[in-house]
């Protein structure tokens, strides 16, 4: 019987091409968490903990670089098996040992590796334009992580329009998975949280990429305006001015009080008058 193998997919025909092996044992299904040769690489530097990785900015930069030449050149994300696409824009979020990043949800599920961690506030998913969807790299013992998908391409159309924003991403994943919203999605008997399923309704697989693409690197989005609007604002107090009483103002009101007793007086003489 033939050994399960995955498949590798050209993402400029998308032609795949299956491998097959005789063998008199039977076949074993494979486990959700046994990617194969392909992804030992990207699992393996996925799962590397913090103090592993090192300790400065240039070794995280260095490691996350690794992991993103790996998933924007050599991984397709699959969608109900009809749809590939190549990650052309993601972010990284990792919270743990010397790399602490206040802006990583740091939610239980992050503390997973190779996952698909939809985002979630208070433990429900995100909705409107506050959806997003990571291939989580964290750790159970160590640390929380995320890569968030910014932006996707169909692989067999270089030309084809570039899907730009996280909610966009997912929206596009809904769409080609029917689903109407998030937990419809995950609570679907054919969806596995794992990225490397073989079989799960949104999957990667890896790709026999013809061009090697430089990366380009940014800072990560809107993080800076973020940062401003967590801060506490601070409650200016309100100073109450002093009206300064000018001597002019001083003439008016007294004018204008002389003026209402003199005008009092006269009313009160001319009253007397009438009576007497």
């Amino acid at each position: 019987m033939e050994s399960l193998k995955r498949k590798v997919v050209d993402t400029d025909t998308i032609e795949s091409a299956s491998g097959s092996s005789s063998s008199s044992a039977p076949s074993k299904i494979r486990k959700i968490d046994d990617v194969g040769a392909e992804f030992k690489e990207l699992r393996r530097l996925m799962e590397l903990a913090p103090d592993q990785i090192g300790s400065t900015a240039a070794e995280f930069h260095g490691h996350f670089d690794k992991i993103a030449m790996y998933l924007m050149n050599s991984v397709a994300m699959v969608v109900n098996d009809k749809h590939y696409y190549r990650l052309v824009e993601i972010e990284f979020y990792l919270n743990g040992g010397k790399h602490l990043d206040v802006f990583t949800h740091s939610d239980k599920d992050q503390k997973t590796c190779g996952e698909w961690y939809f985002h979630k506030m208070n433990g429900s998913y995100k909705g409107g334009s506050y959806k997003g969807l990571d291939i989580t790299f964290g750790r159970h013992d160590t640390c929380f992580g995320g890569i968030l998908v910014r932006g996707i391409q169909l692989s067999n159309d270089p030309m084809a329009i570039i899907i730009e924003g996280p909610c966009l991403v997912v929206d596009q994943v809904l769409k080609h998975t029917n689903s109407k919203m998030i937990i419809n999605l995950v609570d679907n008997a054919s969806f596995s949280k794992s990225t490397f399923s073989e079989t799960s309704l949104l999957r990667i697989v890896p790709t026999k990429q013809k061009i090697i693409r430089p990366l380009i690197k940014c800072p990560r989005y809107k993080i800076n305006a973020k940062n401003k609007m967590n801060q506490p604002k601070k409650k200016k107090k309100k100073k109450k001015k002093k009206k300064k009483k000018t001597e002019h103002t001083h003439k008016n009101k007294d004018t204008k009080t002389q003026k209402h007793k003199n005008t009092s007086k006269k009313k009160k003489k001319d009253k007397t008058r009438k009576t007497t």
